[in-house]
């Protein structure tokens, strides 16, 4: 006895895989499109540790398809990192699932000036991040440039 199982799908979603967050904000759109012959109420939920918004209809008419969009703010991080992410749309009771994977790259702020650049809270900031092996390789360089920096004035006063 032969047996064939199809499966109909009630809906189908269309989105990226991957988001890149630049700047402030950015959006992607997520399709959705209902093959039932009924109206459908809506749900999406978008799982994810950066701040989000979603810009969505309530139901989907029969044999219809919609955008849905989802707004990423940037979550101020100094370096590149990227977040997993969850998006789970619910059409009637049915349930699409997708893994989107957030990168976020470090803001251009072209307003920032030389002197918040070189200041001591960047610096700080920076090397809050290192690990043991980093702190020797920091203090063995800062005291060869202490150093070469005595022997060259040495150099240039003996001169004249």
């Amino acid at each position: 006895m032969l047996s064939i199982f199809t499966s109909v799908t009630a809906f189908t979603i269309e989105s990226p895989s991957v988001v890149d967050v630049f700047g402030d904000k950015n959006s992607f759109y997520v399709d959705v499109i209902n093959n039932t012959n009924e109206v459908q109420p809506l749900v999406v939920n978008f799982y994810s540790s950066a701040k989000t918004q979603i810009s969505q209809p309530k139901s989907l008419a029969p044999n219809s398809s919609t955008k849905i969009k989802i707004t990423i703010e940037h979550d101020n991080k100094p370096r590149y990192h990227e977040v997993d992410s969850k998006l789970e749309i619910y059409l009637g009771k049915d349930l699409e699932e997708k893994n989107i994977s957030i990168r976020f790259y470090e803001k251009n702020n072209s307003s920032q000036s030389l002197a918040s650049f070189l200041s001591f809270s960047s610096f700080s900031q920076e090397t809050s991040q290192f690990v043991f092996v980093e702190w020797i390789i920091f203090w063995v360089l800062v005291i060869i440039a202490a150093v070469l920096l005595i022997a060259f004035v040495s150099k240039v006063v003996r001169r004249y």
